[in-house]
């Protein structure tokens, strides 16, 4: 069974890109692990195609090469925070309007439906920091664009911020993230718990299919 991650830097985390099988350290060598282990009698190949930066324009540029050219069983994606954030960064000043994201990620998804493969959804997260604050308000009208499609589109859904911001409350803002935006070693293993616990039942009723 094929899973491809994919996504901007948060799903990247640093992989080796020379390597098309390398994970990377991030969440998800994490979640790959608890779901080898969840179906030992699976044989996986799991697909980080996540890239630091990205914006959901990016995304759709890859379609064909970082998602059906994979041929996957399922796929889950992380982006969006970078079309707000990128808003903002002297470097970048790309005004990507929530039109424009729910476009690029419609684009996508009637792209996987087409082709029958079940889409696990993320919403960014943005924990509160000064360096995030001037960007924070733009990210959660694209969230809400994000939830609006999942309703339409997604096998599953996680809610990230939400969940994010409430560990902030239990833990600390930055428990998960010390910028705000990159998972450090406690986000990461939430975050690949997560993901994995999502994808169990999608897996599961595959193989049923399968079976039948």
């Amino acid at each position: 069974m094929r899973i491809l991650f994919q996504g901007d830097s948060v799903t990247d985390a640093g992989r080796n890109k020379e390597d098309p099988m390398d994970l990377g350290p991030g969440y998800t060598s994490i979640a790959a692990k608890l779901l080898q282990e969840a179906f030992p009698e699976t044989e996986f190949t799991f697909y980080n195609r996540g890239i630091g930066g990205n914006r959901t324009e990016h995304l759709v540029q890859r379609l064909q090469s970082d998602f059906l050219d994979l041929n996957p069983d399922i796929v889950t994606i992380l982006v969006g925070v970078n079309d707000s954030w990128h808003i903002f960064d002297k470097y970048a000043l790309v005004n990507t309007t929530h039109e424009m994201t729910e476009q690029n990620y419609r684009t996508v998804l009637e792209a996987l439906k087409a082709r029958n493969i079940p889409v696990i959804m993320m919403e960014p997260f943005c924990l509160p920091t000064p360096a995030t604050e001037e960007f924070r308000m733009d990210l959660y009208g694209k969230i809400d664009v994000i939830r609006r499609l999942a309703r339409e589109y997604a096998a599953a859904y996680i809610p990230l911020d939400g969940l994010a911001q409430a560990e902030g409350v239990a833990h600390g803002t930055l428990y998960l993230a010390d910028d705000g935006i990159h998972p450090n070693t406690e986000g990461r293993k939430w975050l690949g718990n997560l993901v994995a616990e999502a994808l169990k039942p999608v897996i599961a009723e595959k193989l049923e299919n399968a079976s039948c």
